[in-house]
């Protein structure tokens, strides 16, 4: 469905994109790979970097006593953590810069994936 989505007084057409919702032979493929990827023999073996991570957050908060805590900062660490110690093989402080320029990336595509300037409006 397309659509235009006034942002203030500009206008921006948002054009979604259906093969993206498909549930075709490559699509099947993809979901067969993200499958195995979290199957549960597969997630055991990341057991371990998930407590190590957790544990990690825990010390952090103990130093941290009797102080008011952002949950939503710190649960979006421990998600990095968790992914860089699983997925990498390190912890977060040593991938940071990587993620967060992932970060600024995601922000930006976040904003343009689903709009198409139209110079006129």
């Amino acid at each position: 469905k397309n659509f235009l989505y006034w942002n203030g007084v500009r206008a921006e057409l948002v054009i979604s994109e259906p093969e993206l919702a498909e549930e075709g032979e490559k699509w099947a493929k993809h979901r067969k790979l993200a499958n195995y990827a979290f199957h549960g023999e597969s997630l055991k073996t990341m057991t371990p970097a998930i407590i190590a991570s957790v544990e990690t957050m825990m010390k952090k908060w103990k130093g941290q006593e009797g102080k008011e805590i952002e949950v939503f900062n710190e649960f979006r660490l421990l998600t990095s953590e968790v992914i860089s110690r699983t997925a990498f093989g390190s912890n977060y402080l040593e991938g940071e810069k990587i993620f967060d320029m992932l970060k600024k990336l995601s922000i930006i595509l976040g904003r343009n994936i689903f709009k198409t300037k139209i110079p006129f409006i």
